[in-house]
C-alpha cells in the first residue's frame, strides 16, 4: 500500500512540475500527446526533418525519454553528414591543417607563424557559416604560403622581361647595382656568363638570395615535416585542448544560457590562441603567461578589449579550466602562477567613472515615455532592477495590497548570502505594474504582445545562441528619439548613488541592490533594516519629483484630448 500511494504522489508531483513549466523546459524533445489511432511519443524538428520516437508509457516515462533522447543523437549525428554543405570536407581539412601549424609555432615561440595560423583559422570558420561558402584559394591553404605565384604575384613575368634584354640593356645595371668587389679591389659580376639565346647575348641572373627558386620549397618540406611529428604526437584526442574544453562546458550547464555562451566564448578565445589540438599537458605557466600578455596588449591597442575588466574575465575563465582539468586528473600537477598566492596572472581593475542621470534627464525619460517603457524605467529607480529582474518579475514577489516586491536579484538568485529585499512601491509605480501585467493565467507578471517572456535566451538546435530583449528595445528607441547616451544601467546606479550620498541612509545602498553584505556584522548579526530602506525608497520618489512629473503629464494628455 505504502509503495502505491508513493508511485501516486511521484505521478502527480510530475504532472504539477510539467504544469508548472519547470521540468517542461528542460526537455530536449516535444512531446506529441497520441490519440485512438496511436500512442503518445516523442517529436524532433531538425532543419526541416521531423523525427519521431516511442514514447513508452507516457511524457512521465523517463527511462523511455532518456532512450528516444540517446536515440536523437545518433539520429542527428546521422542527419548532419547527410546534409553537409559543399565544400565542407575541403574546409575541414584546412582549418585541421592550420590548427596544427598554430599548435606548433606557440609551442615553438614562432609568434608570426602563429599569428598568421590563427587568422586563418578563423577566416576559414567564418566562411564554413556561409550557405554557400566560396571555393578555397591557394592562399587559404598552407600549400600556399609556399607557393611563389601567390607570395611573389608576377615574377615570372619579371625574369622572362629579363631573359629579353640584350647585354648592352644590362651594361649599366651590371656596372652600377649588380656588381660587388672582391678583398683584391677588382669588379666580381653578379651574372653568370654570357650565353647566345636566338643570336642575342643575354645575361641570366644567378638564383641565390632573392632569386633562390629552392627557398619556398625547403620551407614546404620543413613544415610537412612538423606537420608529421604533430600528426604523430596526437596519441588521443581526448588528451586535446579543443576536446577538453567541451568536456568542462558540460559542467557550466546549471549556468544561464547567457553565462554559458560568454564561458564558450572566452574558451574559444584561448583555443584558437593555443591551437585545439594542443595537447592539455603542455598548458605550462610560461603558456598561461604569455596568454596573459597577448590579452594585456589587446587592452592597450583597444582592438578588443576596452577594459582590464573583460580581459580578466577572460584569464579567469582559462584559470578556471586549468584547474579543472588538474582537479580531474586530465594533467598531472597544476601550474605553479595558479598558486594563490601569485598575482602574475591578475589584471588590475579599471576604475571607470560611475555614469548616472540627472534629474532633467530622468524628467524628460518619464515625460517622454509610453506607459510601458515609463513601468520599466520606474522599476529600476525604484526597485534597483535589471531588465532580467523586471522580466523574471512572478506574481508571488508581488503583494498588490501593500503595494511591495520582495525577491532576490535574478542574476545571484540561488547565492545563500544574497538578501531577499522588500522594496515598497511608488504609488504610479504600482498604478502601472497593475495596469500592465499580463492578463493571462501566467507565473510572470509582465509579457511581451506575443504572450512571451520580456527577455528570453536560448540556444536553437544548431546551437547557436538567441537574445531578444523587449526592455532593451524599447529603451533604445526612447533614447534615440531625445537624444540621450546614457544605458540602461545608469538608472539604477542613479538611485544607489543618491541613497549613498544621503546623510541618513548612506550604507544601504548594497541592500538596495540587492548585493550580499560586506561586513560579518551583516551577515551573521545584524537584520536589514526594513524600516530605514522604506524611508530611503520613498525620498528617492520625492528627490526624483516623481508624482509632479507623471501628474504634468497626465494633466499635458488631457489638454491635448481636449
Amino acid at each position: 500500500m505504502y509503495f502505491l500511494v508513493q508511485k501516486r504522489y511521484h505521478r502527480r508531483y510530475l504532472k504539477l512540475k510539467t504544469k508548472s513549466g519547470s521540468m517542461a523546459r528542460t526537455y530536449k524533445l516535444t512531446w506529441q500527446a497520441g490519440s485512438e489511432a496511436r500512442p503518445g511519443r516523442w517529436k524532433k524538428k531538425y532543419k526541416s526533418k521531423i523525427c519521431y520516437f516511442d514514447g513508452g508509457k507516457g511524457k512521465t516515462d523517463r527511462v523511455a525519454y532518456e532512450m528516444a533522447l540517446a536515440e536523437w543523437e545518433r539520429k542527428k549525428i546521422q542527419l548532419e553528414a547527410d546534409m553537409r554543405r559543399p565544400l565542407q570536407a575541403e574546409y575541414e581539412a584546412a582549418i585541421h591543417e592550420w590548427d596544427l601549424v598554430l599548435t606548433w609555432s606557440r609551442k615553438n615561440q614562432e609568434e608570426e607563424m602563429a599569428d598568421l595560423a590563427a587568422s586563418k583559422v578563423m577566416l576559414l570558420q567564418q566562411a564554413t557559416e556561409r550557405t554557400n561558402p566560396p571555393a578555397l584559394r591557394k592562399e587559404d591553404l598552407l600549400e600556399g604560403q609556399f607557393n611563389r605565384d601567390v607570395q611573389e604575384p608576377g615574377w615570372e613575368e619579371f625574369f622572362k622581361a629579363i631573359a629579353s634584354m640584350t647585354k648592352p640593356d644590362l651594361d649599366f645595371h651590371s656596372r652600377s647595382s649588380s656588381s660587388n668587389k672582391n678583398q683584391e679591389g677588382s669588379e666580381i659580376s653578379a651574372a653568370k656568363p654570357e650565353s647566345q639565346h636566338k643570336g642575342r647575348t643575354v645575361v641570366v641572373p644567378l638564383q641565390d638570395g632573392f632569386y633562390d627558386f629552392d627557398q619556398y620549397k625547403r620551407k614546404q618540406l620543413i613544415w610537412q615535416d612538423r606537420i608529421a611529428v604533430m600528426t604523430r604526437s596526437l596519441i588521443s584526442e581526448e588528451n586535446t585542448v579543443a576536446a577538453q574544453i567541451k568536456q568542462f562546458l558540460l559542467t557550466k550547464h546549471d549556468r544561464s544560457v547567457g553565462r554559458q555562451e560568454n564561458i564558450r566564448h572566452q574558451m574559444d578565445t584561448f583555443a584558437k590562441w593555443i591551437g585545439g589540438q594542443s595537447q592539455v599537458t603542455d598548458i605550462g605557466s610560461k603558456e598561461l603567461q604569455n596568454y596573459h600578455q597577448m590579452l594585456t596588449d589587446k587592452v592597450r591597442s583597444e582592438t578588443k578589449f576596452s577594459t582590464t575588466t573583460t580581459a580578466g574575465e577572460y584569464m579567469a575563465t582559462v584559470k578556471s579550466f586549468v584547474h579543472w582539468l588538474w582537479i580531474t586528473e586530465q594533467i598531472p600537477t597544476q601550474p605553479r602562477v595558479l598558486d594563490g598566492k601569485s598575482s602574475v596572472l591578475e589584471f588590475r581593475k579599471s576604475s571607470s567613472e560611475i555614469i548616472v542621470f540627472t534629474n532633467e534627464e530622468i524628467r524628460l525619460l518619464l515625460s517622454s515615455a509610453l506607459d510601458r517603457s515609463r513601468l520599466f524605467i520606474l522599476l529600476m529607480l525604484n526597485c534597483g532592477m535589471t531588465q532580467k529582474d523586471i522580466a523574471d518579475l512572478k506574481q508571488s514577489e508581488v503583494d498588490w495590497t501593500a503595494g511591495r516586491i520582495t525577491r532576490k536579484r535574478s542574476k545571484t538568485s540561488n547565492h545563500q548570502n544574497v538578501p531577499i529585499v522588500s522594496y515598497l512601491l511608488w504609488d504610479d509605480t504600482r498604478v502601472l505594474l497593475e495596469k500592465e501585467q499580463s492578463s493571462s493565467n501566467t507565473e510572470l507578471v509582465l509579457l511581451n504582445k506575443n504572450g512571451s517572456p520580456l527577455r528570453h535566451e536560448e540556444q536553437d538546435e544548431n546551437g547557436k545562441y538567441k537574445k531578444s530583449d523587449n526592455i532593451r528595445s524599447a529603451y533604445e528607441r526612447l533614447r534615440r528619439s531625445l537624444g540621450l547616451t546614457k544605458t540602461l544601467k545608469s538608472l539604477k546606479k542613479t538611485s544607489a548613488t543618491l541613497i549613498a550620498g544621503h546623510a541618513d541612509y548612506r550604507g544601504l545602498e548594497d541592500l538596495f541592490l540587492g548585493h550580499a553584505p560586506r561586513k560579518m556584522s551583516d551577515r551573521h548579526y545584524a537584520k536589514a533594516p526594513q524600516a530605514l530602506l522604506d524611508n530611503a525608497v520613498a525620498w528617492l520618489g520625492e528627490a526624483y519629483q516623481i508624482s509632479d512629473i507623471l501628474s504634468k503629464k497626465k494633466t499635458a494628455v488631457a489638454t491635448a484630448k481636449a
